[in-house]
C-alpha cells in the first residue's frame, strides 16, 4: 500500500461525490505541474508536522520542499503551533500513518495527517474513542461536517485497529489556521453513523468506475485536473456566456432576484474552473514548444532574494555600513497568535477586545439545518 497511488484516494472523494465522471476523467488527464498554492501547502504541512513532533524550525529558518527553498515566517509558525496544540504527540498518536478502506474500494487507501485511539479504562484493549485530524493550510474554508476525506480516514483507522463496535465515538477535525473566524472545526459521530456515509461513498465509487458515469458541473470543478477534457463543463460554460448576454428589461420578483444571483454565483465558479483548466493546458503545451493562437509566454516577475548563506547578522551589518535600516523592527503579534502561543485567555481578555462583526451576504445552504436535525434528515 505505502508508496503506491490509490485508484480511489480519500483526498479526491469530495470530487467523486460531487461528480461521478471526474474519477476516470482525471486518470486520463496528464498530471499538471504543481501550482504555487500546492507547493506552499506542502511546505506548510511539512513544517507543521515537524513542529508537532519536536523539530521546531523558528522564524527565519529555511528548508527545502517541492524543489524550492522556503523561509519560515510568522504565519507558518503560528499555524504550526496551532497544529501542535491540537495534536498530542504520545504513544497512541500517529502522524502520517497510512490506512486502507477496502469497504469503499479494494484500491482505496491514504495517509491521515494525524490520528489517535483512546482505550477504555476498564480493559485498556479496545479503543472507545477515535480522533482523526487533518491540517489545511489554504484560505478556502474546509468543514469537518460530512467531510468525505475524513470519513474515509476514520474508516481506515477503525480497520487498522479492528474496531467494529457501532457505538464507538469518532471525532473528526479540520485545523485550518487561515480560516481566521473558525480555525478548528469538529464533528463527532459514531461508527454506526459513519457506516451510513461509507455506504454512500462505496455506491458512488461503483457508479464512477462504471461506463458512462454522469458528469455534474459545480464549484468542485475548480479542483478537477480534467477540466479541459470535460465536455459537460465546456457546454455549461458556453451556455453561461449566452445566458449573461441576455438583457433583462423587467424588474425581478424577490424569488427570481435571489434565484438568478445564485445562478450567476454558480456560473462564475463554472467559468473560472473552465478557464483555469484551459490555461493550464495551454501553458503546458507552450512550454513544450507548441504555438497556441491568441496566447504568448511572457517573462514573469523575478524576486530578488538574499544569497544562500547570508545571515541575519550579515544583513544587519550591511545596513549599519550604508546607514540603511535593513532589519524590520519588532512588532507585536495579534491577540489570536498570542492565544495560540499559550497566553491564558483570561489574561488576554484584559488586553484585547473582539470587535463586533459586520454583516456579510452569503448564499444559503441546507448544511446548517442538517447539523441541527441530523446529517441525513434534510
Amino acid at each position: 500500500m505505502t508508496g503506491t497511488h490509490a485508484l480511489v484516494a480519500p483526498s479526491g472523494l469530495h470530487l467523486t461525490m460531487a461528480c461521478a465522471a471526474s474519477l476516470l476523467l482525471q486518470m486520463m488527464a496528464p498530471e499538471p505541474p504543481p501550482s504555487e498554492e500546492t507547493l506552499e501547502g506542502d511546505a506548510w504541512h511539512w513544517h507543521a508536522a515537524q513542529w508537532a513532533q519536536g523539530n521546531r524550525l523558528d522564524i527565519g529558518a529555511t528548508f527545502k520542499s517541492g524543489g524550492q527553498e522556503w523561509t519560515v515566517d510568522t504565519d507558518m509558525v503560528t499555524g504550526s503551533k496551532l497544529w501542535a496544540y491540537h495534536t498530542v504527540n504520545h504513544s497512541t498518536a500517529r502522524f502520517e500513518d497510512p490506512v486502507s478502506m477496502p469497504q469503499i474500494h479494494e484500491q482505496c487507501h491514504g495517509t491521515p495527517d494525524w490520528w489517535q485511539a483512546r482505550m477504555t479504562v476498564a480493559e485498556l484493549v479496545t479503543p472507545d474513542f477515535i480522533t482523526v485530524k487533518d491540517y489545511k493550510s489554504g484560505h478556502r474554508v474546509v468543514e469537518a461536517f460530512e467531510n468525505w476525506q475524513l470519513i474515509a480516514y476514520a474508516l481506515g483507522v477503525c480497520n487498522r485497529l479492528g474496531i467494529t463496535n457501532p457505538d464507538t465515538r469518532i471525532l473528526l477535525a479540520i485545523i485550518q489556521p487561515k480560516d481566521y473566524g473558525h480555525q478548528v472545526k469538529e464533528w463527532t459521530v459514531t461508527l454506526g453513523q459513519l457506516m451510513v456515509y461509507v455506504g454512500r461513498i462505496a455506491a458512488r465509487v461503483a457508479e464512477a468506475l462504471a461506463p458512462d458515469a454522469v458528469a455534474t458541473v459545480g464549484p468542485h470543478c475548480i479542483d478537477c485536473k480534467a477540466r479541459h477534457l470535460c465536455k459537460t463543463l465546456q457546454r455549461s460554460s458556453a451556455h453561461i456566456v449566452e445566458f449573461v448576454g441576455v438583457a433583462e428589461a423587467q424588474e425581478l420578483s424577490h424569488e427570481a432576484l435571489g434565484s438568478e444571483a445564485r445562478i450567476l454565483l454558480q456560473a462564475m465558479t463554472v467559468l473560472k474552473a473552465r478557464y483555469e483548466g484551459l490555461t493550464t493546458q495551454i501553458d503546458a503545451l507552450m512550454r513544450s514548444g507548441v504555438n497556441i493562437p491568441f496566447w504568448r509566454m511572457d517573462d514573469g516577475r523575478s524576486l530578488l532574494k538574499w544569497n544562500e548563506g547570508v545571515s541575519v547578522d550579515d544583513i544587519r551589518l550591511l545596513g549599519q555600513a550604508t546607514n540603511v535600516n535593513t532589519i524590520h523592527p519588532p512588532k507585536p503579534i495579534t491577540p489570536t497568535q498570542a492565544k495560540d502561543a499559550g497566553v491564558d485567555p483570561k489574561v488576554l481578555a484584559l488586553y484585547s477586545t473582539r470587535q463586533p462583526p459586520g454583516k456579510v451576504l452569503k448564499p444559503d445552504t441546507t448544511t446548517a439545518a442538517r447539523k441541527v436535525f441530523g446529517a441525513n434528515k434534510v
